[in-house]
């Protein structure tokens, strides 16, 4: 019998090659699906009207829940698809550092769960206008 010495075998960690795939795979499929919103929302806009009435635009302005109250009672409409767009685009990179934090957690890398809640308390923070 020979004795050959075995190669160390580690397990692979979850923050290796499968996370950053998942994470990318995240971002691009958030991306992606804000670019298909946003277009779609111009060319029903541009089908219903034309173009772009610069008016009705003012939904979009701080303070104005408009495009919101519609897109809560469910009506569809040109902005409040372009809304959904603005959305997805926001929360594509909060739920990102969300998964993240999921993955370290699993992993018991207790460091990158603390800076993953600090990066999510400053994006929860930004996209609700607190912070500028």
């Amino acid at each position: 019998m020979t004795n050959t010495p075995m190669p160390p075998t580690q397990p692979a960690p979850a923050s290796g090659r499968g996370m950053r795939t998942l994470l990318a795979w995240l971002l691009n499929a958030g991306t992606l699906l804000a670019l298909a919103l946003g277009i779609a929302g111009l060319i029903w806009s541009f089908a219903q009207r034309s173009g772009l009435d610069p008016a009705t635009l003012k939904s979009f302005t701080p303070g104005d829940s408009s495009a919101f109250d519609r897109a809560m009672q469910g009506t569809l409409d040109a902005q409040t698809i372009m809304l959904a767009s603005a959305v997805v685009l926001v929360l594509t990179p909060i739920l990102r550092v969300l998964i993240a934090m999921v993955l370290f957690g699993r992993e018991r890398d207790w460091t990158y769960v603390g800076i993953c809640l600090v990066v999510l308390a400053g994006l929860s923070l930004g996209a609700v206008g607190i912070i500028k």
